[in-house]
Formats: structure tokens, C-alpha cells, sequence
């Protein structure tokens, strides 16, 4: 059957030669024809594609190891059917498996060590990324030239929360390897720590020469892997040192408990053998033994027993204690934890993941570690874990406020809504508790932004005005946090958007722009910044005052009221509760003057239908219907800030021309909302345009106070510049309030 293969071309594959037959078909050396290297094509006879499950269990294999990519797990290339044969293409490995080499050559304890602790922290990351093996042998071990060791046949993988046995409740794997849980068909415990079992197997033959339990069956092996305790290594072997002959026999523990837990613990005890260091694994003492033996012959064991037992598990933990405590004073766990924010900041989080991981082996009692393993399984969308570490961080420490947030933070991402209202109320409980935590006023915007988005008009307000002020005093804080940067820089692009303007988003780009130049590895300012701004406004079209406009915006996109409008509209104004958040689009807070228009008698329903149809006529290019409804609404209501923004901006288009009458409408405008961005900005052109330094100096005045961001303009840039005013691009930036979309800001004691 091999032969017929032979010369033949699977895909961009040309066989050459069989190299190995694995459970799952033959193994092939192949070239790829295109790229001219040697690969590993691996077959599945028609033969054996006689039912679907084969060709499935066959797919699955594929699937399994093209989901990880590991330096010590060999690399997929491509999946195929030629002729209906089923093959995949993977790396070629130049080497022998460990079976193999073992007979060809004496490893020395050291070589043991090291070989399979490379294999242990594969299978680490195999099982983080929810592949679980299932039979780790030697003959699945290539060792390269190099003594490295590569994971091969992924033909019994299945995900980890996957059923493992067939549905005739068969056993799969190689008996000799299998773990006790395995021999039992136990498919509720054959999870990670059953490859820990076989990988300790695989020890335990190469140390020894032999495996853990002879037998002139297979009958007899199951029962003795089930029943028996292996025989001890160094009585097998008497050269094996105590240190590594006690790790392997925890990884050999039928009792899960007992075994190493992660795949990375195994990992380390031998990284601390060949080191030279205190192992973490401690040797089976005599009450143990003895308890053990007592249970397997059904003996009723003696209280004296009972007392040697809990005497020697006392000094076990109390040996356990100090030894942690070793490892804590030297500080490697520090080291981990680095090397895993370092990874994080690169946007490598699964190598962070990984390394949190390695560090809660190391002190499994720290709480920082939950937490930051808990916000690398959020970024990778493994919400369930991210909320099982958060809450193991506070069962360590119920004050890391850090956990707290977070965790609130990953339950509003799923679950009900009543799960998500509880995450929220423990993201602003901690909020109000550290008003000044940076880390929780950063989580807390993010947050409410992806509520803001999915909200209506007035809630969408006031969410991102509580947004804006979170990331204002971040800056506050710190004026060089970069993140903070970013997400002010959020803010301004989200109002940009959603009111199609332009300038807001040259505001956010310049933010993204200032946070790359704080932080070079800001991937998110970096990502951020190479995006086109024209993309962000589809269908865009250029409006008569030279602004960008989009040809496919809402129906109304009212700008709303300052920081403070609803409070304004609550106190002054008797209207329906309703109405409140229609008010508080329309119109520029109140000054407590005497001569302020009044909103008695307005139909503020009749307003709100006005403002859509004349921005329907603007963005249609209808500019002379457009500012005659914009003159309408202001006959309304002379307060209607929208209006005035619309005519000045008319007015300054080089088409119709009237820089007077652009100038009368920023000055009302100006007058009664000189905190709003769109008015500033606005004003800044039109005083430009008429040659007014001084009122152009009015304008950076407030700038300063209310949105020195706006003094990044360019334009603006070169006015103070031409004026001698010196760089106010230093200046710390502030957002402008998101009640009205960028277009009024300012506080309670600014208004």
C-alpha cells in the first residue's frame, strides 16, 4: 500500500519515501514542489477512510496541531484530499523518536531531565490552548540532532472538556502509557494531568530501561496501573539521583490530586533538579506507604497510624512552607512576573498567559498573579477562566481592588443581564472607593464606551460624559499615560462618527499620535494611527463651509447640550420629564440671566423635526433649504446651538462667501456656550478668516481652560507660533464633554 504512494503528488506534495506509520496512517518525506523543502505529508489510506469516524478522528488530528504553534510541537503546513485520500502536510523533523534513541544510546539523569522537561512545558501550552494529547509515549517524541524534543501524533487529541473515550466506551491510547483514570474509563478525570501521567511513564523508561510494571498480558498490565504502585526507581536503577527519581514518581501519583497539576509544575521541579535547587516534589514517606497498603488490603488502620500519617503531613507542608519561602526571598517569581508584563506589552499575551502561569507554580499564594493571568485570558476572550482568577485573587486578598474590577469588567462581557449590571456596580464600587486608582479609571471608560455604543441617544450621553471625566483625571494623574491618551483620543473618534465630523477626528488622531511618541510600544496607538481617516467617514462628501459631511448620516445628529444641561433643564424648566433629554439636545446651558430665551411655549417635538429636515437638506447639498430651516429653528428658539454652528459654517464656504454674517452667528454662539468644542473651533476660523488676532486670542484663552487639545491644530500651531506664544502642544490635553458629541463641554463650575 506504502508503494503506491510513492512518486506520486498530494497537492503541491511529491511523495519520496515512507518514514514512520503513527496510529492515525503512514508518514511520508515529501517535497514541496513550490518552495523547494523537504516536509512530513502524513496519510490516511483509502483503506482505512472506511467510516466517517476514521476520516473525522483523522481531520481532528490535523485540526489539533494546526491550533498550536510551538517550537517543540511539530507545525502543520496545509490539509488536503487527492483522489480521495485524506492527507495533511506538515514539518519535517530531522531526527529519531525517543524510543529509538533511548535503545541506541544511554542518556545520562541530567539528559532525561531536560528532555522531558522541554516535552512538559509543550504539553503546557498544548493543554492552555484546550488540546489535550491523550497518548504521549516515546514513539511520539522525535528527538532532533540536537536532543530537542518535537510532539508528534495528535491522533487521540481532543479538546479538553471533549468526551475521551469512543462511544463504545473503548479505550484509546497505548496501555503501557496510559494513565490509572484512562484504564478505568473515568471520562470525567482524563484531562491534562493524565499526559502529565504518561509523560512521567516515558521518565520513568528512560531512567530505567524498563517501564513501571511488567506484566505477560495487557490484561495484567491495566490492572496493575489501576491497583499496583510502580517499583521504585532506584531500586531499578541505583545511579538515578533521589531528587529526580522522587519528581517522576509524583508524575506517576494515581490519586490526581496527588500528581502535578500543570504540566509547567513538572517543568519546573526538573528546571530546579538540573539547577541544582530544592525540588518541590517530596518522596512517599513510610505512613504513607503503609495507609496505602492498609486501603489496597481493606485493613482497618489504627489511630497510631492515623497519627504517623498526619505527623508526616505536617512536616511535609511545614518543608513545602520553607522552601516557598526560599524561593520568594530570592525573587524568581519577580522574574516571571516581568518577563510576562514584558510579553503582555508586546501584544504576545499568549506567551504572558504562559508566564503568569509559571509564576503562580512558583507562589501559588500571591494574588497579583491571578490577577494578571485573569486580564491575559480576558484579552484572549477566555472570559469563564478570567472570572475563576479574578475570584481566586480575592479569596487570597479581598482588598486587591484590581481583581474586583476586573472581574466586574469581564462579567459585563457575557451572561445575562443581570450578571452584567453586577459587574458594572463592582467596576464604580471600587471606582468610588479609589477615585484616584489610574488602572480602574482607565477600565471604567473603556467599559462604559462599549455601553455608550449600544444605547440610546440620551443614555449614550451621559455615559460618555461620565467617560469623559474618568479619562480627564487619569491625565490628570499622569499627563503622560499613554493609554489614557489613547482612550481620550477613543472619545473624540467615537463622537467624530457618530457626528460625522472631521476635526474630531483629527483631535483623536493627534492623542494617538502623542501616546506612540510617549510609548513606541503602544501597539493599540500604533494599530490605531495606521488606519485611513477617511475610512471612519464612509460616503463622504464635502459640505458648503469645506467640512467633511457623510452622505449616509442619521437623520438627526442633534449636538447637545454642556455638561450640565440636564441638571439646567431639572432646575429652570417646567416640561415633562420625558422631554428633559430633548431639551438637553438642543439647546446651550443657562447663565441664570434675565434676559435668556425661555422655553415656555416651545414645541420641542416640532424643533427636533425641523433640525432633521434641515440636516437632511444639508447633507444632500441642499444648502439654501438647509440654512433656511436652520433660520427657522433659531425664530424657535434663538438658543439653538446647531443652527448657529450650521450658518457660520455656510458662510465660510469659498462658494457663498459672508464672513460677516459668519461672524454674527459664532459671536451668539460664542456668547452662550463659550465652553462648547465645535464653537471654539468654529470661532478660531472665522476670526482667522477676518484678521481678528485679539478675538483669535479670546478663543485660545478658552481653549486653554476648556479643550487644550484643540491648540494641536495645525492652524492653530502656527497662530501662536506667528504670535510668539511659545508650544502649547506641552499643554495637557482635555476632552471635550461627550453630552454633546465634542460639541459643548465644560463642567458644572466652567459653565
Amino acid at each position: 500500500m506504502a508503494r503506491s504512494f510513492l512518486g506520486k503528488k498530494l497537492g503541491e506534495f511529491r511523495v519520496l519515501r515512507e518514514i514512520g506509520r503513527g496510529s492515525m496512517g503512514i508518514v511520508f518525506e515529501a517535497e514541496q514542489e513550490g518552495l523547494k523543502r523537504r516536509v512530513a505529508v502524513k496519510v490516511l489510506p483509502p483503506s482505512l477512510s472506511v467510516t466517517r469516524t476514521v476520516i473525522q478522528r483523522f481531520l481532528r488530528e490535523a485540526q489539533s496541531i494546526a491550533k498550536l504553534s510551538h517550537e517543540n510541537i511539530v507545525q502543520i503546513y496545509e490539509i488536503g484530499e487527492s483522489e480521495n485520500v485524506n492527507w495533511y502536510a506538515m514539518q519535517f523533523v530531522e531526527g529519531k523518536s525517543l524510543d529509538r534513541a533511548f535503545k541506541d544510546r544511554k542518556f545520562s539523569p541530567q539528559d532525561c531531565a531536560r528532555i522531558v522537561a522541554a516535552s512538559a512545558r509543550a504539553l503546557f501550552y498544548a493543554h492552555e490552548n484546550g488540546i489535550i494529547h491523550r497518548d504521549i509515549k516515546p514513539a511520539n517524541l522525535i528527538l532532533t540532532y540536537k536532543d530537542k524534543p518535537v510532539i508528534t501524533d495528535f491522533g487521540l487529541a481532543r479538546p479538553e472538556k471533549a468526551a475521551t473515550l469512543t462511544e463504545s466506551g473503548a479505550l484509546v491510547g497505548t496501555p503501557i502509557y496510559m494513565s490509572p483514570e484512562q484504564v478505568r474509563g473515568d471520562r470525567d478525570h482524563i484531562d491534562r494531568r493524565t499526559d502529565i501521567y504518561s509523560l512521567g511513564v516515558t521518565l520513568y523508561e528512560m531512567l530505567t530501561g524498563t517501564i513501571p510494571f511488567e506484566a505477560t498480558s495487557t490484561q495484567e498490565i491495566l490492572r496493575k496501573i489501576e491497583a499496583e504502585d510502580p517499583r521504585p526507581i532506584r531500586k531499578v536503577a541505583p545511579h538515578v539521583p533521589r531528587a529526580l527519581a522522587t519528581i517522576c514518581h509524583k508524575a506517576l501519583e494515581k490519586e490526581l490530586e496527588r500528581r502535578y497539576q500543570t504540566a509547567i509544575e513538572f517543568a519546573l521541579d526538573l528546571e530546579r533538579f538540573l539547577a541544582g535547587e530544592a525540588i518541590q516534589a517530596r518522596p512517599m514517606g513510610f505512613s504513607t506507604r503503609m495507609l496505602r497498603r492498609a486501603r489496597r488490603h481493606k485493613v482497618i488502620t489504627s489511630l497510631v497510624a492515623a497519627s504517623i500519617v498526619l505527623g508526616g503531613l505536617v512536616v511535609v507542608q511545614t518543608m513545602r512552607s520553607r522552601t516557598q519561602q526560599r524561593e520568594n526571598q530570592l525573587g524568581r517569581y519577580q522574574t516571571v512576573l516581568a518577563e510576562g508584563r514584558a510579553a503582555v506589552e508586546s501584544g504576545n499575551t499568549a506567551d504572558a498567559l504562559l508566564k503568569f502561569t509559571e509564576a503562580i507554580a512558583l507562589k501559588p499564594d500571591d494574588a497579583t498573579f491571578y490577577v494578571e493571568r485573569g486580564k491575559a485570558f480576558y484579552k484572549l476572550s477566555r472570559y469563564e477562566e478570567a472570572i475563576r482568577d479574578f475570584t481566586q485573587a480575592l479569596t487570597l486578598d479581598p482588598n486587591q481592588a484590581r481583581a474586583r474590577v476586573w472581574r466586574g469588567t469581564t462579567m459585563c462581557q457575557e451572561g445575562s443581564p443581570e450578571e452584567r449590571s453586577r459587574g458594572f456596580e463592582e467596576v464604580m464600587q471600587v471606582l468610588e472607593q479609589n477615585p484616584d486608582n489610574s488602572e480602574c479609571l482607565k477600565v471604567a471608560v473603556n467599559l462604559v464606551m462599549s455601553f455608550a455604543r449600544n444605547s440610546a441617544r440620551a443614555q449614550r450621553e451621559e455615559l460618555l460624559k461620565s467617560a469623559s471625566r474618568w479619562v480627564q483625571h487619569a491625565l490628570e494623574l499622569n499627563a503622560n499615560d499613554d493609554e489614557a491618551l489613547v482612550l481620550q483620543g477613543n472619545l473624540y473618534e467615537e463622537d467624530g462618527v457618530y457626528f460625522r465630523d472631521a476635526s474630531l477626528i483629527d483631535l483623536a488622531y493627534a492623542n494617538y499620535d502623542k501616546a506612540k511618541r510617549i510609548n513606541k510600544q503602544n501597539l493599540q496607538a500604533l494599530n490605531l494611527l495606521a488606519r485611513s481617516k477617511d475610512s471612519l467617514l464612509p460616503k463622504s462628501t464635502k459640505g458648503a463651509g469645506g467640512a467633511t459631511t457623510a452622505g449616509n448620516a442619521p437623520s438627526s445628529w442633534l449636538f447637545t447640550l454642556a455638561a450640565e444641561g440636564l441638571t439646567w433643564a431639572k432646575d429652570r424648566v417646567e416640561v415633562p420629564t420625558d422631554l428633559l433629554s430633548k431639551t438637553a439636545s438642543l439647546f446651550v446651558p443657562s447663565t441664570g440671566g434675565t434676559n435668556e430665551p425661555s422655553l415656555a411655549g416651545v414645541d420641542l417635538d416640532q424643533l427636533e423635526r425641523l433640525l432633521e429636515q434641515a440636516n437632511a437638506a444639508w447633507n444632500e447639498e441642499d444648502y439654501a433649504r438647509a440654512i433656511a430651516l436652520y433660520q427657522n429653528a433659531l425664530v424657535m428658539h434663538p438658543n439653538t446651538l446647531e443652527a448657529h454652528h450650521r450658518i457660520a459654517e455656510y458662510c465660510l464656504g469659498a462658494e457663498h462667501e459672508d464672513l460677516p454674517r459668519a461672524r454674527a452667528s459664532i459671536d451668539k454662539a460664542l456668547a452662550a456656550a463659550p465652553s462648547n468644542l465645535r464653537t471654539l473651533m468654529l470661532a478660531f476660523r472665522v476670526y482667522n478668516a477676518q484678521r481678528e488676532p485679539e478675538r483669535m486670542k479670546e478663543v485660545i484663552e478658552l481653549a486653554t481652560k476648556f479643550h487644550p487639545a484643540l491648540l494641536t491644530v495645525p492652524d492653530v500651531q502656527e497662530f501662536l507660533r506667528a504670535q510668539g506664544i511659545g508650544d502649547a502642544s506641552q499643554t495637557p490635553q482635555s476632552p471635550p464633554s461627550t453630552n454633546d458629541g465634542g460639541a459643548s463641554g465644560g463642567s458644572k463650575k466652567q459653565t
